[in-house]
Order: C-alpha cells, then structure tokens, then sequence
C-alpha cells in the first residue's frame, strides 16, 4: 500500500514534516536566535531553530544559570510535543530519532562558566541551518532568511 502524504486536502504529519526536514537540512538557526547573558541570565533572542528535523520557533526566552554549563534546546515528544531552553551542567546530549521511535532530542546551544553569581565566558555553539549535500544539489528546495515575494508552484521554501 502506498500514501501519498502530499496530496492536496491531506494534512502531512509531523513525523513526515520531520523526515522532510531532516533529510534537506543540518541542525541550526535559519533566524534570528542570537545569545546573549546578563548577570545569572542568558537570553536566546526571537528566532527559529532546526533540531533533529523539528522547526522551533523562538520567542524572546531568558533561562536563569546557576552553575557552570551548556544551554540546551529540548525536543520531548513523549506526550504533548514540547520545547524547552535549559541551562544545567554539561552531559552527554540525548539525540533520538524523532522519526521513528525516539521521543527526544537535544541540541546544545551555548557553553558559559559561572562566576560570583554570574554566567562568563559565554560560547555560542549554533551555527546556521545549512542545506545537506543531497538537498543542495535538488532543484526547487531554498532556505532563506525570509518569505520569498513571489515563490513558484511545486518549490518547497524554508523561511
């Protein structure tokens, strides 16, 4: 049996959004998403990421650190789909297959030290979403930085 998931009138859902999305682009920022601190507080400016093919979008979001760490992005799909900024101390970054059976995945943002109740030493680690090889090389898929004015018929645009 065969399901055409894009048909039109058919919703595609996001366990094929995610296949789609993993297979055209690497983890990172396709906007925005600039991280700064400010005494125990670290901001990630407005924004959206790719993690492990989920698209977040990011609203203006301040996490308070007490320790020396990483700053994380967390993808629980476990019940209902969640995303979640975390400072805590550095581990080893859970990366399940959203498509398949895994439930979360992580994707760290930052490093920081922290000193006399303030974060230093503030490294961001997110690069820019970049096209994959195989993707780079299929006609009709982009990703830019914002909506195109006029985009043609059967072309797949991340904005």
């Amino acid at each position: 049996m065969a399901d055409l998931i894009t048909q039109n009138g058919h919703a595609m859902s996001s366990g094929n959004f995610i296949a789609l999305v993993k297979s055209t682009l690497t983890d990172g920022a396709l906007n925005g998403c600039g991280i700064t601190s400010s005494g125990a507080n670290i901001t990630v400016a407005a924004g959206r990421i790719v993690a492990g093919g989920a698209l977040v979008t990011l609203e203006n979001s301040t996490v308070t650190a007490s320790a020396a760490g990483e700053l994380i992005l967390r993808i629980d799909t476990s019940g209902e789909a969640t995303a979640s900024l975390i400072a805590r101390a550095s581990a080893t970054l859970t990366k399940q297959d959203l498509t398949v059976t895994g439930n979360v995945y992580e994707l760290q943002l930052a490093t920081f030290g922290f000193s006399s109740g303030a974060v230093s030493g503030l490294s961001t680690k997110i690069g820019t979403a970049k096209p994959k090889t195989a993707a780079a090389n299929l006609p009709g898929i982009y990703v830019q930085q914002a909506q195109p004015s006029s985009p043609s018929t059967g072309d797949l645009w991340f904005w």
